[in-house]
């Protein structure tokens, strides 16, 4: 979401539709970011000189964010590549994060809580599915009970 909402992104946002989401109306905009701005980074390859070789790519990307009006939080945000040149590896890569509210030691915080992604190259398709859950708050206390001297 940083990556998206950078001013550096120069991000193009639209108006799109209201739509029921996690229980509540939420406003869904359109957005685009273009691949001279794209902070987006895809570890692939690329054929070059007759073989495949090691390469990055920022490709540029559109999609959805879901936000809800009352309080500005983003509870979905859509990404998906376009242009990706032919001489990459890879065709496309699409994923949709998913945040809501999460308790933890008493107080609610707005984090990821899903997150989807989907790939395809010239070699095969992926999905990968991650819930997050069961956030913990870690924390550490010592006390020192006395100092003692000894004579």
């Amino acid at each position: 979401m940083r990556i998206t909402f950078a001013p550096s992104s120069q991000g193009h946002f639209d108006w799109d539709h209201w739509e029921w989401h996690a229980g509540k109306r939420l406003a869904v905009f359109s957005y685009s970011v273009e691949a001279a701005h794209s902070q987006l980074a895809i570890d692939t390859q690329v054929f070059r000189a007759g073989i495949w070789q090691r390469a990055q790519l920022s490709p540029a990307y559109r999609g959805f964010f879901y936000a809800d009006p009352e309080s500005g939080a983003v509870y979905r945000l859509i990404a998906n590549t376009v242009g990706i040149p032919s001489d990459y590896a890879i065709n496309q890569g699409n994923t949709i994060l998913d945040y809501g509210p999460v308790t933890i030691a008493g107080k609610t915080y707005f984090l990821l809580t899903g997150a989807t992604s989907y790939i395809n190259t010239k070699q095969y398709q992926a999905l990968f599915q991650k819930t997050f859950a069961q956030y913990r708050k870690f924390e550490a206390e010592s006390k020192i009970i006395g100092v003692g001297t000894s004579h």
